[in-house]
């Protein structure tokens, strides 16, 4: 913790250095909040980048499922066509189409799992460090606190020890004036 280094006046610390110190701690608190607020805009950007790669994966699964259903349709298309239509020609064109459709749909697969696994892993890294940030901050805010409570105590006890002097002075000030009247 730093010290505090306040001036001194003839009855405690002087109003212009308790003043400067209090700008000094409300400007470090004002850079602090621009810090934090610029960490949860990047929190933000970094969220909708998540949200919009798991929409990109949705899409991928989505283009899947159509072409599953329209390799059932081909199937049955196939499945459905006389024995004497489907020639080798055509077992070897459908076997092509069959393998091409596989392929696409496991490369899709793999990529649309690829990029979920990223953006949860970016997400993940982009909320620890926003969170241990955060936990920064809170501690220095926390420091700035209790220096103010320092300093409110230190003028705390400066004004009683004013009081008490003043109550001491006025106490010998009328013994004074007692001595003069009586004497």
């Amino acid at each position: 913790m730093e010290e505090i280094r306040l001036k001194r006046g003839f009855f405690g610390y002087t109003k212009r250095s308790v003043n400067n110190y209090i700008s000094r701690i409300d400007a470090e608190f004002q850079r602090i909040m621009e810090e934090r607020n610029k960490m949860c805009a990047e929190y933000e950007q970094m969220k909708s980048g998540y949200d919009e790669l798991v929409s990109r994966v949705d899409a991928a699964e989505s283009a899947k499922a159509e072409l599953e259903e329209q390799l059932e349709e081909l199937k049955k298309t196939l499945a459905e066509a006389p024995a004497a239509e489907r020639t080798e020609n055509y077992d070897d064109v459908y076997q092509h189409i069959h393998t091409e459709v596989a392929d696409i749909i496991i490369e899709a697969k793999k990529f649309a799992d690829m990029l979920k696994l990223k953006a949860e892993n970016e997400y993940n890294k982009q909320v620890d460090e926003n969170n241990k940030a955060i936990a920064r901050e809170t501690d220095r805010i926390n420091s700035y606190i209790d220096k103010l409570d320092n300093i409110c105590a230190a003028a705390r006890d400066a004004c009683e020890t004013f009081d008490e002097n003043m109550g001491r002075k006025k106490s010998e000030m009328n013994s004074v004036i007692i001595d003069i009247n009586a004497g």
